[in-house]
């Protein structure tokens, strides 16, 4: 028997908060039963899309649309990484579109608050003439996304190892929104305060996790509370999804505990 949270966190924050379809060595959809009635929303981890097994079946979906009104639940989903929608060669960056299109088919049913996009850098050089190479591999892959009938908005595209300003241009061209991850920032040296700032108003989603020691994806006591405390005074005003990234009930457990203990202690 799989243990379950102590007390309900729906509606307790301004944003919906969220944590991922995998905090219980299970699959997707007795995650989702389980949490519930505990969260406000749930990011479904579609991380692998081969073999095709590996992403939830049209059952699947239509047991995640049940609980959805049951329960009063949203989904965020979160798109496969193991395509390269930026890579040099056409062929594998098609794959990757047809692997979107696909998820996107599938989970329309749960009418998604998001869907979040990884554009990875994969060249090992960052010259100027790479990021504008990777930049029109990612114009082209969004552009026939969004002729094949994705709504812009709809693609978060998530904070990375690079600076999210260099995917700017694209984020404006086509209208796509932004996944802000606190915990990728954190480990890669950039400052948070300043993205939000930036990018607030097109932001759909913020994940958050503990980082330490160059891991990311931790608790969030890991952190320093006075840390967390001003990540929190930062995100006054946020009204949208606020996932705790993390993979185990006991993650889950200690970084809800935390997360509300910081918010009481912040001041707004």
């Amino acid at each position: 028997m799989y243990p379950s949270l102590q007390k309900s966190y729906k509606k307790r924050f301004p944003f919906r908060i969220c944590t991922t379809s995998y905090i219980y060595p299970d699959y997707i959809y007795p995650n989702a039963e389980r949490l519930a009635p505990y969260l406000d929303e749930i990011e479904l981890l579609m991380f692998e899309s081969s073999p095709e097994e590996c992403l939830p079946s049209k059952q699947e979906i239509q047991q995640l649309a049940v609980l959805r009104k049951a329960h009063d639940l949203s989904f965020q989903v979160h798109l496969p990484i193991d395509i390269v929608p930026t890579h040099e060669d056409r062929k594998i960056r098609r794959q990757g579109i047809d692997v979107i299109r696909r998820v996107f088919d599938l989970s329309s049913p749960l009418l998604p608050s998001s869907y979040i996009l990884h554009l990875p850098w994969t060249s090992k050089s960052r010259e100027d003439a790479d990021i504008k190479r990777w930049r029109e591999h990612c114009r082209n892959t969004i552009a026939i996304l969004k002729a094949e009938g994705i709504p812009g908005e709809s693609l978060a595209v998530e904070t990375l190892d690079y600076p999210i300003e260099w995917a700017e241009p694209i984020i404006s061209a086509f209208d796509l929104s932004v996944c802000i991850d606190i915990g990728h920032l954190l480990l890669y040296g950039f400052d948070f305060d300043a993205v939000y700032r930036k990018y607030s108003k097109i932001t759909r989603g913020i994940h958050l996790h503990g980082v330490k020691d160059g891991r990311d994806h931790l608790a969030l006591d890991v952190m320093d509370a006075s840390r967390l405390e001003g990540i929190i005074r930062t995100l006054k005003g946020y009204t949208e999804t606020l996932s705790l990234e993390v993979f185990s009930f006991r993650h889950l457990a200690s970084s809800l505990a935390f997360f509300e203990t910081c918010w009481e202690q912040s001041v707004f």
